[in-house]
């Protein structure tokens, strides 16, 4: 039986490592944003990503005041902090200096909120809030 099992895998080892090359060659080529948006959604649990995949945000608790706030998937003005029902009560928006994919820009808005909220605080721009973020579409294309 054991002769038999190693005869196998030797003649499965070519496949196996071709296998293994289709898959680092088509990690290689997707796009940083499939993988920053792949990486965001392995890191929600089930009631955020249920919300994210349905609405495209996601809600997030504030680490020291217990303030909620809503993080759009965009990386211009998307984040807004919300009053007891829910509504829009302050926008914000802080991002990391180096261009990164929007997913990844997400997910590092949720855990500094979720994990120190009042160093995001300090840092974020701070505005009226709007009833939706500005989409990158909306920015001219001289100004990207």
């Amino acid at each position: 039986m054991k002769l038999l099992h190693s005869t196998r895998a030797g003649r499965n080892e070519p496949r196996l490592a071709a296998l293994r090359e289709l898959y680092r060659i088509s990690e290689r080529e997707r796009p940083p944003e499939a993988r920053g948006r792949q990486l965001l959604r392995s890191w929600l649990p089930p009631g955020q990503l249920e919300t994210f995949d349905k609405e495209g945000y996601l809600d997030v608790v504030g680490s020291a005041t217990g303030r909620s706030y809503r993080i759009y998937y965009s990386t211009v003005s998307n984040i807004r902090e919300l009053n007891d029902a829910g509504a829009p009560v302050e926008g914000g928006c802080f991002f990391p200096a180096a261009a990164l994919p929007i997913g990844d820009v997400v997910l590092a808005q949720k855990i500094i909120l979720e994990d120190d909220e009042p160093r995001a605080l300090a840092i974020a721009n701070r505005f009226a809030s709007t009833s939706r973020p500005i989409q990158p579409d909306d920015v001219p294309r001289a100004r990207r």
